[in-house]
């Protein structure tokens, strides 16, 4: 009786972590079930298949040294070699996600509080009414109002709740003018689009002055993923479809390992030329949300328009901003200001002879509070006494 009780809870435990995997949640859980369920399995078939006992009990040996073997492997590649992890994985998280099956964006639930702790550090988030990371918004139109709209870069990961780009520009421009208020719609996983949509039917009710658009290259991911403006249109999120294989990729390293190695894959399991093509669409699609959404609604609700396109670390010491064209294309226009802090930040370093890496969580990759503060002090002078 006892057996069968345990019998059934290891099952249970089975069925529960793959239903899991299936939907894109996976864990070294997964992996132990994967590797369990494959040498139950094999057992059997070989007590169905080979009369033979001692037959039969050599197979098993074999089968189970293999899977031991091979589980092991796994393990080593995860814990020790920390071989082509995700990102979350790489930050202690026990639960990994697949980018493809996030059928949802994040959404924080109104007036709670969040601990963001990661290896590199811990900080709270507040979240007020609108699920935003800020306080409540005040409703005056003798305040200067700014909206940041842009990912977690914006919401501020990696600083503290008083540290993040809009409060550390608030109190530059209030040096200047005490009427101030920034309004922090950061939001981690958002995107470029997904951010007009917050705007429009959300934010413009407390009449924005100025509305600052940040964009960097993990939107072109998202945006590969999710779609453009067309998810909205019933009013539900449709994902692109993973690779087939994505499931085996999510619990074993072994497999992730020949895939990376073999086919030289990214991260969004794409090779060099279905990313250079799908990077294209979702590149065209972020301009098209700026020249033929962001712009109408600037002029039709009177804010200024600003673009902010901001680099990785990576981008940084490679020399390679995959948003440099987008740059071109949006400074050519003049009718909103653009800021490029990829020749910012290239400008910083050479005055100052300092790392990028001394801007940037080296494990998380978001900023850390120094460049959160080199990004708000940049933003700070392309603010005009007319702006105000």
């Amino acid at each position: 009786m006892i057996k069968k009780g345990i019998r059934i809870i290891v099952f249970l435990f089975i069925i529960c972590n793959t239903t899991l995997g299936f939907i894109g949640i996976s864990s070294i859980l997964l992996t132990i079930s994967i590797y369990y369920l494959g040498w139950y399995v094999l057992t059997k078939l070989i007590d169905r298949f080979i009369s033979n006992i001692s037959s039969a009990q050599n197979y098993k040996l074999f089968i189970g040294a293999l899977i031991m073997t091979l589980f092991l492997s796994e393990v080593t590649l995860k814990y020790i070699v920390k071989s082509h992890l995700t990102y979350l994985e790489k930050n202690k998280e026990f639960f990994d996600h697949s980018i493809y099956k996030q059928n949802n964006l994040i959404n924080f639930e109104s007036n709670t509080i969040r601990i963001d702790s990661k290896p590199e550090f811990t900080y709270e988030h507040r979240y007020n009414s609108l699920g935003l990371r800020d306080i409540e918004p005040i409703f005056n139109n003798k305040i200067f109002t700014v909206i940041g709209l842009g990912d977690s870069f914006t919401e501020g990961v990696g600083s503290p709740q008083d540290s993040t780009w809009l409060k550390l520009l608030e109190n530059n421009l209030k040096r200047l003018n005490h009427s101030i208020q920034t309004i922090n719609a950061g939001a981690r996983r958002s995107d470029p689009i997904s951010e007009f949509i917050l705007l429009e039917k959300t934010l413009l009710k407390y009449k924005p002055n100025v509305v600052i658009v940040s964009i960097n290259s993990s939107d072109i991911a998202d945006i590969i993923v999710r779609g453009g403006k067309e998810r909205f249109d019933n009013g539900t999120v449709t994902y692109s479809k993973g690779p087939w294989w994505e499931f085996f990729y999510s619990f074993s390293y072994i497999f992730r390992n020949l895939i990376h190695s073999i086919f030289d894959l990214n991260y969004l399991l794409l090779s060099e030329k279905e990313y250079e093509t799908k990077k294209s669409i979702s590149l065209e699609k972020i301009k098209n949300t700026v020249f033929n959404d962001y712009k109408k609604l600037a002029k039709k609700n009177n804010f200024k328009l600003m673009i902010i396109l901001h680099p990785t670390q990576q981008e940084l010491e490679n020399k390679n901003f995959p948003l440099k064209m987008l740059s071109q294309q949006f400074t050519q226009d003049s009718s909103f200001q653009t800021i490029d802090l990829y020749n910012e930040y290239n400008l910083y370093q050479k005055e100052n002879d300092c790392k990028f890496s001394d801007l940037y969580w080296q494990t998380d990759l978001h900023h850390n509070s120094k460049g959160y503060k080199l990004w708000a002090d940049i933003l700070s002078t392309k603010f005009s006494p007319s702006d105000q």
